[in-house]
């Protein structure tokens, strides 16, 4: 696969993962049930959570490295995010958090974007 085609299915994929966190907090912001989407997340989370051990799907190796910084740590406690979802709780540190990730999210794909471009 050539840079471009790479880089292509890279951005394509912040894409999906932008549009989830995005369906989330809005779900968390109108304070209803959890959804499909709130479950895709806690599930995409906690593989994430989990490692990179061989056992992860390759979706969940993607979004893990996405949601790193710049020196290979992740950006937030998967797992305390996914307990925190998990137990339904809908207060503003908890939009707060998924928020960053979002806004981390952004970043990367700006970068991918910029990469693109060259």
């Amino acid at each position: 696969m050539s840079d471009l085609g790479l880089l292509s299915s890279v951005h394509s994929s912040f894409e999906e993962y932008a549009t989830l966190l995005d369906d989330v907090i809005a779900e968390l912001q109108s304070d209803t049930a959890q959804t499909d989407k709130c479950q895709r997340l806690i599930a995409l989370l906690s593989e994430v959570q989990n490692g990179t051990d061989g056992g992860a799907s390759l979706r969940a190796i993607q979004f893990s490295y996405m949601l790193n910084d710049a020196y290979g740590r992740p950006v937030d406690n998967f797992a305390d995010l996914v307990a925190q979802l998990q137990a339904g709780r809908r207060d503003v540190a908890l939009l707060s958090r998924v928020s960053a990730l979002s806004s981390h999210l952004e970043k990367e794909r700006a970068a991918i974007a910029h990469r693109m471009r060259r």
